[in-house]
């Protein structure tokens, strides 16, 4: 798990020195139960289960049946610059994944780039915080729920979610971060009112 509990800016570090590394001959083995960052990083991977191997996936075949049709880019404002050897940090990748080939991109949207400039949010206690307009953006270009955040951490996309009027499913295995989420989301004001927790 080479990012857990790390925040933006150097998860994004720790993503490009390991892709340098790879491209010197350097041969990496990451250990993570994050997909995104499976898809991102590695050209094998190992499904384990009960201790051993069960599956073995190579280039095309890791993201077959649920295939990265397009990269958007998330160029924030600021960050830290940790290593003396990169220029600053400014951007995170999101991963526009699609099972069915039928899913389309709301009208409304379709006029969208794939380079999102959006500053980072403020006032959020998480260590690896995203704005609510980023988590917005991505939900109003479906233009459908329930929205699903299987990483519900501080619990930004619920919020983004409860403002468009669309109901959403939170999980988290953090008991900290789930009383944090409950705490913004109660003091979240949505549309002239205060949003609750479904139970």
């Amino acid at each position: 798990e080479p990012t857990r509990g790390v925040d933006a800016a150097t998860k994004a570090e720790i993503y490009r020195t390991l892709r340098a590394l790879a491209r010197d001959g350097v041969a990496i083995l990451v250990i993570s139960s994050e997909l995104i960052e499976i898809v991102g990083l590695c050209d094998r991977v190992h499904v384990m289960r009960d201790g051993a191997i069960a599956t073995e996936l190579l280039g095309d075949a890791i993201t077959e049946g649920f295939p990265v049709r397009q990269i958007i880019i998330w160029q924030r404002a600021g960050g830290f610059n940790h290593n003396p050897g990169y220029f600053l940090p400014s951007y995170e990748v999101i991963y526009f994944i699609a099972a069915s080939r039928e899913t389309r991109v709301a009208s409304e949207s379709r006029g969208l780039t794939d380079v999102w400039r959006i500053p980072q949010g403020a006032g959020n206690p998480h260590p690896a915080p995203f704005p609510v307009e980023l988590a917005a953006r991505c939900i109003e270009a479906m233009g459908a729920g329930p929205v699903l955040d299987p990483f519900m951490g501080s619990g930004t996309t619920a919020i983004a979610a409860e403002q468009l009027g669309v109901e959403w499913i939170g999980i988290e295995k953090s008991a900290e971060y789930v009383q944090m989420a409950r705490e913004r989301i109660a003091g979240a004001d949505v549309n002239g009112r205060l949003a609750g927790l479904r139970q």
